[in-house]
């Protein structure tokens, strides 16, 4: 692979790690095909002191990891990091719950034999804004979290607090850590989320509830916001 007069290459690998990538046979040939992916990169000598690759995992929402809480906001009266996210012992006292923590050595994840438990996972803004004005304002832009902070997803009473993804992998030209970061991708969690409107939560799409074990289906009339509707 060449490609001629390229002097920096970024790339966003946007990854689907939903439940339907399990259920599907999907996750493992996902992960397979991204190894082989990154490991074209770092084995090409021409590419790869000019690249820098991110990961973004993603199932109903994106985790920005407790690296990154400064940029997030106090909502509606809950704190801006919430306790599940510091203390997460506090919370989860079955001792059927193991605390470990993602390859950044500092987001924590709990989890059982079925289930993972991540911290650090976000609402979306234009989610947020339906709920405060019942339309969508800014919250379809890319300002930047100084600009406009993002709710931590717990804020949100009925979005769950399980099935979420691992966090975002910022932007890094270390292909030892992008592969690790890969290999350790964890799969659960609705295609759908539960989302905000001004009269109460509502969901989309088929997918797992918090705590449940099999998919069930729930269809309201909710407005269409590009962020979750397909």
């Amino acid at each position: 692979m060449a490609l001629p007069g390229v002097k920096q290459l970024e790339i966003a690998l946007v990854l689907d790690v939903s439940s339907s990538m399990i259920e599907e046979n999907r996750f493992t040939p996902m992960q397979t095909a991204v190894a082989g992916f990154l490991q074209a990169f770092s084995s090409n000598a021409s590419l790869v002191d000019k690249t820098k690759i991110s990961i973004v995992p993603f199932s109903s929402r994106v985790n920005f990891g407790l690296a990154n809480t400064a940029w997030l906001k106090s909502y509606n009266g809950t704190a801006a990091v919430p306790k599940r996210w510091t203390d997460p012992k506090s919370v989860y006292t079955s001792s059927s719950y193991k605390l470990s923590y993602w390859i950044d050595g500092v987001t924590p994840v709990m989890s059982t034999s079925k289930n993972y438990y991540w911290m650090g996972c976000v609402e979306p803004r234009a989610d947020v804004e339906v709920r405060d004005t019942g339309a969508i304002g800014d919250g379809m832009g890319d300002a930047p979290p100084g600009t406009s902070a993002f709710v931590a997803m717990d804020a949100n009473p009925k979005s769950g607090t399980s099935f979420f993804p691992p966090p975002v992998t910022p932007l890094t030209g270390d292909f030892a850590y992008l592969k690790s970061v890969v290999k350790n991708l964890t799969s659960e969690g609705p295609g759908w989320m539960q989302v905000w409107s001004r009269d109460g939560i509502r969901s989309r799409r088929s997918g797992r509830a918090c705590g449940e074990t099999q998919p069930r289906l729930r269809r309201f009339p909710i407005p269409c916001i590009r962020s979750w509707c397909s």
